[in-house]
Parts: structure tokens; sequence; C-alpha cells
């Protein structure tokens, strides 16, 4: 089972240590109140009030046939004038990196003032939305330090890399994805969209078990680690899908949560008017794509994922005492996900009703185009109509062994070389999706 764990930067100082959520899990400094010609002090970082070496890094332009969508559900949920003042200047300042490495090992960007005592929840949530909306500024360290002088607050974030890197990068990245909006056909549906870019991670990317056990591994929570590295933990997949679909016209939103005991993030995917739940990490198997988890409602998701608080819904006092304790996930106002039309499996998968001509015949027809096409699996979906165990065991596990007689009278129809060797075949159960993946073998 795949899953996602939070990281923490621990920073030992004289000052309060201070960790807190934007996407992962990002320490935030408190900084004492000085004079403006005082250097100011976070647990050993310098927040400095100029930095001559700060150098910006452009961004790429991929060729899509879509228009570009930008990502602002997260923005747009934001209700506090100073949160929204702070994600503006944060789209000023992120791609301004310093050349030069701070003595705790990253590089500033542009220092970003404003007028009054912004509270820390409102800094926190300004960068949680900023990286929830941008998943392309993938350099930013989970860091941040911010101090109060006079009459105002001063807040500077941090990359992993320096502006020489960042660019080196980013070429990678663009070529990376020049390459895969070239194989993006147009005129799809949504939901076309959807599966191609998601088969496209799927193709690329191995979960990255390392990484999710050592959080400095940080290019594994990135576009950066999927698309060049080919290895992810779940916010690595979470926002590739989310960078991808921006580039094919449609929203998507980051969903910050618990699943498989630790936690997790996934996406929601907006199709056609509707928001639908997406795991692209637990629908990536090693050998073949799952559907189990493709735009599923949240009655379906949460069988087995369970979404982290809306901030938004608490009181005041205690958003604040929740952000400012350092809780390691929380989310911005989510939209429900109810229908189910662009449900894979509903739309995709192989219908089983019943155990009738019908079924049978859409199964083995499905069958028989698989094996034509060297396809390595096919999705069956159990009807709602049927018990799930009893149509498993019917297909598999009881005479007279249902699936076997499909491959059977498949067989007769394909040629020599495209056989299916039914003693190799095997299979996923997806009960809460009412999904089977049949992995074929020849």
């Amino acid at each position: 089972m795949k899953t996602r764990f939070s990281f923490f930067h621990t920073m030992i100082g004289i000052f309060s240590l201070l960790v807190f959520t934007a996407g992962a899990v990002l320490t935030g400094c408190s900084l004492f109140s000085g004079s403006p010609q005082d250097p100011l002090q976070a647990s050993g970082i310098t927040l400095e009030h100029d930095n001559p070496s700060i150098q910006t890094v452009s961004t790429p332009q991929q060729a899509s046939p879509y228009p570009f969508r930008a990502q602002t559900d997260n923005y747009d949920s934001l209700s506090s004038p100073d949160a929204r003042n702070l994600y503006h200047a944060m789209e000023q300042q992120a791609w301004g990196i310093s050349q030069e490495k701070h003595a705790e090992g990253y590089y500033s960007l542009g220092q970003i003032t404003m007028d009054g005592n912004v509270g820390e929840e409102h800094i926190r949530m300004a960068v949680t939305a900023f990286k929830n909306d941008h998943p392309e500024v993938f350099w930013l360290a989970n860091v941040y330090s911010k101090a109060y002088s006079e009459n105002h607050t001063i807040v500077r974030l941090y990359s992993y890399v320096s502006a020489d890197e960042c660019a080196r990068m980013l070429e990678q990245i663009d070529q990376k994805v020049q390459e895969i909006l070239y194989r993006l056909p147009a005129g799809l549906s949504e939901l076309d969209r959807e599966i191609f870019l998601f088969d496209e991670i799927a193709s690329l990317c191995t979960y990255d078990t390392a990484a999710a056990k050592d959080s400095s591994l940080w290019q594994s929570y990135t576009i950066y680690g999927l698309l060049i590295n080919g290895k992810a933990v779940c916010e690595g997949y979470a926002r590739t899908m989310q960078l991808l679909l921006s580039y094919a016209d449609m929203e998507c939103r980051l969903m910050n949560g618990e699943a498989g005991g630790t936690v997790h993030m996934w996406n929601l995917v907006r199709v056609d008017g509707n928001w639908y739940h997406l795991d692209p990490t637990w629908n990536d198997e090693t050998d073949v794509p799952r559907y189990d988890y493709f735009n599923v409602t949240d009655a379906v998701i949460g069988k087995d994922h369970t979404p982290s608080v809306d901030i938004t819904t608490l009181p005041a006092q205690q958003m604040a005492d929740y952000l400012n304790t350092g809780h390691a996930a929380y989310n911005l106002p989510m939209p429900a996900c109810v229908a189910d039309q662009a449900n894979y499996l509903k739309q995709k998968g192989v219908l089983i009703s019943g155990f009738t001509k019908a079924s049978e015949t859409r199964v083995v027809s499905a069958l028989v185009e698989a094996a034509q096409n060297d396809k390595p699996a096919v999705y069956l979906y159990i009807g709602e109509g049927l018990n799930y165990s009893m149509a498993v065991n019917k297909l598999f596990n009881t005479s007279p062994y249902q699936l076997a007689d499909y491959v059977e009278q498949a067989n007769r129809k394909l040629d020599d070389k495209h056989q299916i060797r039914y003693d190799r075949i095997t299979y996923i159960l997806g009960e809460n999706s009412r999904g089977i993946t049949v992995r074929l073998a020849y």
C-alpha cells in the first residue's frame, strides 16, 4: 500500500519552533520584534532585508492542444485580505532565488514586507494556498521566516536550490512536459484527457519507498521527482497530476488526509462540471494501473480515506490554536463529490450486470480486444445489482469458474500469437469501487 509521510525540518535555536502544513508539513520560525536595522533571527535563520544575489528564473511555456487553466481554487478560498495580499506577493517573489546558500542550507527568496501585524494563521493559510495552487513552484522549502518590525510584517520563503540549479531543473521539466503534451491528442473529452495524463504518470513513475521514510529526499514530494527522477511519494503524484491537468484546461485540487494508517495526499478533479476524487498513487500498481480510485464520490473514497479538517469551519480561536500548535494537515474548503457519471469503471470498465449472455459477450469481446492489442489488463465493473463477493467467487473460485470460460471463448477467436494464458492470470479486487483489475498473461 502506497502512502505519503509528512516531513518536518527541525531548526534548533533560542526561539520557538512552529510546525504547520502547506501541502507538506512546513516549519515556521517565529522571530522577535526588532528595529529595522537589527538582524532578525529565527531559530538560527537570519532574515535578510536585502539580497543582491537574487536572480529570477523564468516560467517554462508548454504548447498544449488545450488552453492553460490556472489553478486558483485555494486562493479563492482565502477570506482574509492579509492572506490574499501575501499570496499575491508570493507570486512575485517565488521566482527570484538567491545564488548564495544560507547558513541553514537553503537559498532565500525575495523579502515580502506587509503593512501591519499579519497573524500567523493568515501567513500559514496563504502559504498553503499558494503551494497548493502552484505545483510548478517545486523548489519551495518547507521553512519560512517571519518578523514584526515597527508596524510591518516581514516574511521570507526559501528554496532548496540556487537560481542556476532551479533554471536547469525547470528546463528538464519543460522538456518532459513538452513530450507528454506532444502525445496528448486534441479533441478529447475531459475524462479522456484525465485518463491519458494519469496513464502517462503511471508509466513514468514508481513509488519512492525510501523518500516515504526519509523526508530529506525532498524531490520525491514534487513534480521534479516524478517527471525527471521517475520516483515520487503521494504528494509528488498529486502535484504532478494537478500540473498536467492545468495544461489540459481542467480544474484540479490537492486533498490532504489520511489513508492506510498515515497522512496522505490525493486529488479532486472537476470533470464536465462535477467534482470527483482521484488518487493517482493508489491507482499506480507496479505492473498495471488500477482505476478503483479514479473519479469516485465522497462516499466511496470515505471507506478507506479520511480528508483532513476544513480549517475554515473552526471558530477563530480554535483555528489559530490548530495552526499554531503544528497540526500536520488541513484543507481549505473543498467541493462535495457526489456525481458518478465520470467514474472510470462505470464509463470504461466491462460491466457485469449478471451472469447473463449480455455480460458474457461484453467480457469476451474485451478480452479479445485486449489480447489483439497486447493490453496488460481488463477492468471489470460489478453492477450494483449483484453481490460483489458472490460475483468474485463465481468468476474465480467456484465451478464453473466463469472467467475461465470467458477466456476459453476469447482464445477461440484469437490466433496462436495472441492466446491468453489463463493459468497465469492474476487479479486485484477493488470492492469499495466494485471493480476488479484482471491482469492478463500471453
